[in-house]
């Protein structure tokens, strides 16, 4: 009989709490704040999903753990941005600094 795999179904409570935020910020006619909910649970998912396949501390997975780990918080930080700072401007291609470090490891 094959062992189970730790991590291997425990993130199916992140998705169901996301898809419940996307809907209940859908009916609040701010469909964003949903979408940024479920982009930062499927980027954080895929962080935990790629350090559960390769358990060693090499230098590429390090890289791509922590750049799926800054691209997801992106979503939030992005939020929390837009609620504190309305009037300032953050430039888009600060935004893209985590997927470009990303495909470098």
């Amino acid at each position: 009989m094959p062992r189970p795999q730790p991590g291997v179904g425990s993130h199916h409570p992140g998705f169901f709490s996301g898809g419940i935020w996307t809907a209940v910020s859908i009916f609040h006619h701010q469909p964003d704040y949903g979408i940024s909910a479920l982009l930062f649970e499927i980027f954080l998912t895929f962080a935990a999903l790629y350090w559960f396949d390769f358990r060693r501390t090499s230098t590429g997975v390090l890289t791509a753990i922590l750049g799926l780990v800054a691209w997801a918080s992106v979503f939030p930080v992005g939020l929390l941005c837009e609620y504190l700072v309305r009037a300032g401007q953050i430039p888009p291609e600060l935004w893209n600094v985590p997927s470009i470090l990303l495909p470098s490891a």
